[in-house]
C-alpha cells in the first residue's frame, strides 16, 4: 500500500514537472524568437523612445513578441510618473505610450534614482552596452533598474545561443 502511495506522488510530482517546462521553454522561445526578428538595435529603440517622451530617464526595455510582431517596451521615469513607448523592433517605428502611476517599488526606485545627480547616473544604453561588452557575443533582451539594499543598478538579461544570462551594472558611474 506504502509503494503505491509513492509512486501516486511521484506521478503527480512529475506530472507537475512536466506541465512547467514548457512555460519555461516558452518564456525563451519568445526572447529567442524575438531577438531572432528583430532588426532595430536595443539602442535605436531607446534612443527612438526617448524622442517620443521628450524628457526623462530610461529605466527598462524589454524584447518581447507582440501578435507575432517583435517590440521594445521601454520605460522611462518622468515627473514621478512612469512613462512606457512600445516601439517596433522590426522598422524602429513607434507604435504607441502610455502614462500610468508608479507601484510602491516602483516609487522606491525614482525616489533612489532622484537622489543620484544626473551627471552621475549612467543611462540605461551604455548600461545595455557595457553588460554586453561583458558577455562576450551575447543579446539583450531584458533590462529592469533594481534596488536592492541602497544600490541602484541595471538588471540586464542577455541570450546566447539560447541560453539567459544576467549582468549586472551599477546606475552610478564609476
Amino acid at each position: 500500500m506504502a509503494t503505491i502511495s509513492r509512486l501516486a506522488a511521484c506521478t503527480v510530482l512529475l506530472a507537475g514537472l512536466a506541465a512547467a517546462v514548457p512555460a519555461c521553454s516558452k518564456a525563451g522561445d519568445d526572447s529567442t524568437k524575438a531577438l531572432a526578428a528583430s532588426k532595430t538595435e536595443v539602442a535605436k529603440a531607446i534612443k527612438a523612445a526617448k524622442q517620443h517622451v521628450g524628457e526623462g530617464f530610461a529605466t527598462e526595455v524589454e524584447l518581447e513578441m507582440d501578435a507575432d510582431k517583435p517590440v521594445y517596451q521601454v520605460e522611462f521615469v518622468c515627473g514621478g510618473k512612469l512613462k512606457g513607448v512600445t516601439v517596433d523592433a522590426v522598422e524602429g517605428a513607434i507604435l504607441g505610450a502610455k502614462e500610468f502611476e508608479p507601484s510602491e517599488k516602483e516609487k522606491a526606485i525614482i525616489a533612489a534614482l532622484e537622489a543620484v545627480p544626473e551627471e552621475a547616473r549612467l543611462g540605461l544604453a551604455k548600461a545595455v552596452k557595457e553588460a554586453v561588452d561583458q558577455a562576450k557575443g551575447a543579446s539583450p533582451v531584458e533590462v529592469d533598474l533594481r534596488l536592492e539594499a541602497e544600490r541602484l543598478f541595471y538588471d540586464v538579461r542577455l541570450l546566447l545561443n539560447g541560453e539567459s544570462r544576467s549582468v549586472q551594472i551599477d546606475l552610478k558611474k564609476p
